[in-house]
Formats: structure tokens, C-alpha cells, sequence
């Protein structure tokens, strides 16, 4: 036991994780939900602009279209459907670059007794 307390205290540099720069992440994700409103609108106005050719609707038939309850059932679609692809997109965009941040730590965790004991692990 003692040579394993006498391990941590000389390898403690080797045992200590990067503190990830909280503020930044949370900086960086919050101007990227900012950004995605734009990309979600952006998406909204594509969908409709698919529909009304798919449909062959013109300017006329969009305005009687508009007054009805179908309408604002497709737009609440679109818009469920763009924001959903938008926030899988950055989800997946920052937990996979976070994965990639913590992984000097992943190492130190799985190896932890070799580095406290001074063991080589590779």
C-alpha cells in the first residue's frame, strides 16, 4: 500500500487531467444553437419550396392553401423536422469532439495502476 500512496504522490503530474475549458465549450455551443436558428429557417423555406413543386401548386393555390388548418399542420411539421435534424447535428457534433478532448483522460483512467505503480501499459 505504501509504495502505491508513494506512486500517486510522485506521478501526480501523469495522474492529473486537463481541466476542459467549461466557459468555451458552453460559449461555442450557444453560438451554434444561435447560427442553426438561421440553417432551421433556412431548412423551413426549402421544405415548403419541395412541397409546392411536389405539388405543382401556384402563387394562387399557395394563397388559398395558407388559410387553411393543413397548412399549419406542415409548417408545424417542417419546423419539428428541421429543428430535430439541426440539434442531432450539433449533439453529435460536440459529444464527438468532446470524446476526442477527453481522451488523454480516458487513457489515464484505464491505466491508472500502471501509471501510479510506474509500469509501462502499451
Amino acid at each position: 500500500m505504501r509504495n502505491y500512496e508513494k506512486g500517486m504522490i510522485e506521478h501526480t503530474q501523469d495522474l492529473t487531467c486537463p481541466t476542459p475549458a467549461y466557459a468555451d465549450w458552453q460559449s461555442a455551443f450557444q453560438s451554434a444553437v444561435q447560427a442553426s436558428e438561421g440553417n432551421i429557417r433556412d431548412c423551413v423555406r426549402g421544405s415548403w419550396a419541395d412541397q409546392v413543386a411536389r405539388e405543382g401548386w401556384s402563387p394562387s393555390d399557395i394563397r388559398n392553401h395558407q388559410k387553411t388548418d393543413s397548412w399549419k399542420q406542415l409548417e408545424s411539421s417542417f419546423n419539428a423536422s428541421c429543428k430535430l435534424s439541426y440539434s442531432y447535428l450539433m449533439r453529435t457534433a460536440f459529444e464527438d469532439a468532446w470524446k476526442k478532448a477527453d481522451e488523454a483522460c480516458d487513457e489515464r483512467r484505464m491505466y491508472v495502476n500502471q501509471l501510479v505503480m510506474g509500469t509501462p501499459f502499451k
